[in-house]
């Protein structure tokens, strides 16, 4: 299985990956990164603003333990919650807008939507063989009468491209790290 010994920190985004003036509220990991780990997170911020971006890596010691999980995590992710919806709640469902044209080549799943869940954000599931990631990103958008600051589609798209291109480097890497 390509790095299935391999630690998801390699994978994560990073500042880089963001536009400018965004810092992470993830601590940097000052040790070498435990293969043992087999699910992490990291989340970063845009400085002076409430804007959060976050990612979780989960990794499978097979494939099909991998495929189960982004089948549970497509089914849950994007649901709509059971009606009545409370008045204090904002949701507006989760599509996938035509404005983030970016599609990945080399995970074996994926989908993007974005939507309203109490915050306004798109959200991205993707399998790329026994890894499995949510990269959830603070959009800009309405939903009925409320607003919300956030990343642009643009801007969006640009880290959903970054994202994919950390789990393709690092499938080319490790296409023979069989165990």
């Amino acid at each position: 299985m390509p790095g299935w010994r391999s630690p998801t920190d390699y994978l994560f985004l990073t500042k880089d990956d963001l536009p400018d003036g965004w810092q992470s509220d993830s601590p940097v990991p000052t040790v070498e990164p435990d293969p043992t780990i087999n699910a992490n997170s990291r989340g970063w911020y845009k400085v002076g603003s409430s804007i959060h971006v976050y990612q979780i890596i989960w990794r499978s010691s097979t494939i099909e333990d991998a495929q189960a999980h982004y089948l549970d995590r497509y089914k849950n992710e994007f649901r709509t919650p059971q009606p009545p919806i409370p008045a204090y709640r904002t949701y507006c469902e989760f599509t996938t807008p035509s404005e983030i044209t970016f599609k990945s080549k080399v995970a074996d799943e994926f989908y993007v939507a974005c939507g309203w869940s109490d915050l306004s954000y798109c959200e991205v599931l993707a399998r790329y063989r026994n890894y499995v990631t949510i990269l959830r990103i603070e959009a800009i958008s309405q939903c009925g009468n409320k607003y919300a600051e956030g990343l642009s589609y643009s801007e969006t798209g640009k880290i959903i491209k970054a994202m994919d291109s950390h789990f393709e480097k690092f499938l080319i890497e490790n296409a023979l790290d069989l165990p």
